[in-house]
């Protein structure tokens, strides 16, 4: 039976009629306004844009049906490819002619990802990103050339705010979460790469507190997951991952924290992690903490002072054996080289080794192996640039208007970099990327 919901006049009415009648599937409601769809994935049967239809007029948006999603993205020039998308000349299947093309990693109208997080075991990346509209953590395998292999795969029931993060462990992806929703609780588990199939069940940690931060690093024979409680850095804590279970978490006070603790790395001695700290006279600067392979405290490094109050913190990347930290400098961004223990390295009693990475404000930084992605704000738009920061190569890998939660992973063969782009209106966002070689960059895509 056929509900009537298309009667209905608002849009809560609307998926209310239709989750009441779930027995005969929400689907039985069929369209309740033109271009849209409801996700009968969800209890409460929610109303959304079918792909490539868009709610350019925000009568959605307002909570009334109206004309629905009223817009053809793929023919608009006004709205091409998204509301806000004007395209000078012709629109063909949602991309502008004579222009460089929008590249979405996967299907449009198939996810409206909020953040990421990138991981490699030397041929092939793992991804995961959460999804604001349709819900869940979605763990995706990518090939050797940053290409999706197969369908993403949904492994919890996460919100926009829980943090999540992804890592190689020698056999298998590792992946970790945040469960506010779940009595404050992190989760950890193990999945088959290729088939993306769970190895094992999912691993539970109890905090004391509420985790709001939460960074994972994985070395032979060790998963350090690392986990934020208090903004003052006191409640921090960190915690091994084993095969059957987590280790006892251990709290950890860091000297001098100003934040979170931002990015953790496994070098051949252990684990590096970088946090924003303040050091003598009250000037902030960024430090690093080494930790042993069995996650206690060594000793701490106080890099080079930020260069301003708002700057992008800095982060860090590893290679498996080195690791070497890029931060916001004057115009643009600095990098250098670390020991094992974190201190940064000299040559032969000369100066610290530090390039600067030139060009505008960094908006955002991102790190893995030896490049660093800076995405540079000139005037309003923003240019994401690869440096590598052995070979002194630099390569432009995007030009556009908005760009956020950006992830890198180095591999054997390039650079995988994928970001957020944010969409106006319904269709939230899309998962964009771009794979760097030494022959050039390359945009993988769903065609």
């Amino acid at each position: 039976m056929r509900v009537a919901c298309a009667a209905a006049l608002s849009v809560v009415a609307a998926a209310t009629a239709c989750s009441s009648q779930r027995e005969g599937g929400c689907a039985a409601c069929g369209p309740i306004a033109p271009g849209t769809e409801l996700d009968c994935s969800r209890e409460d049967c929610a109303v959304r844009c079918a792909p490539l239809r868009g709610d350019c007029d925000r009568d959605l948006a307002r909570g009334v049906l109206g004309n629905g999603c009223e817009t053809a993205l793929d023919a608009s020039a006004a709205h091409c490819g998204g509301c806000f998308e004007a395209c000078p000349t012709a629109c063909v299947g949602a991309q502008c002619t004579g222009q460089t093309p929008r590249c979405p990693l996967l299907e449009a109208g198939a996810v409206r990802p909020v953040g990421t997080a990138l991981a490699t075991d030397g041929q092939r990346f793992g991804l995961l990103f959460n999804d604001f509209v349709n819900g869940g953590l979605w763990l995706a395998g990518l090939g050797a050339d940053g290409r999706p292999e197969a369908a993403p795969r949904r492994i919890a029931d996460v919100r926009s705010h829980d943090r999540f993060a992804i890592a190689w462990d020698g056999e298998a992806w590792v992946a970790a979460w945040t469960q506010t929703l779940a009595g404050n609780t992190v989760a950890a588990q193990r999945f088959a790469p290729g088939t993306l199939a769970a190895a094992g069940a999912a691993l539970k940690l109890d905090p004391p507190a509420q985790p709001w931060g939460l960074k994972l690093a994985a070395r032979p024979g060790a998963v350090l997951v690392w986990l934020v409680t208090d903004s003052g850095g006191a409640d921090n804590g960190v915690a091994l991952l084993g095969p059957s279970g987590f280790g006892p978490l251990s709290p950890v006070r860091l000297e001098g924290a100003a934040n979170q603790v931002v990015d953790v790395v496994a070098t051949a001695a252990g684990f590096l992690a970088v946090y924003p700290a303040v050091g003598s006279g009250g000037a902030r600067a960024p430090a690093v903490q080494a930790l042993d392979p069995g996650g206690q405290l060594g000793p701490r490094q106080l890099l080079e002072p930020l260069a301003a109050p708002h700057a992008p913190p800095w982060r860090l990347g590893s290679d498996g054996v080195r690791a070497a930290a890029v931060g916001p400098a004057a115009q643009g961004a600095q990098w250098l080289r670390l020991s094992e223990g974190g201190a940064p390295e000299r040559t032969d009693g000369g100066p610290l080794a530090v390039a600067h990475l030139a060009g505008g404000t960094a908006a955002s930084l991102a790190i893995a192996g030896t490049h660093a992605l800076v995405v540079v704000d000139e005037g309003g738009q923003l240019r994401g640039r690869l440096h590598g920061l052995e070979s002194g190569a630099e390569v432009e890998v995007a030009v556009l208007p908005s760009m956020r939660s950006i992830s890198l992973a180095a591999s054997d063969a390039g650079v995988l970099a994928v970001w957020v782009r944010p969409r106006p209106g319904l269709e939230a966002a899309t998962l964009e990327a771009a794979f760097v070689t030494g022959a050039g960059v390359s945009r993988p895509c769903v065609r």
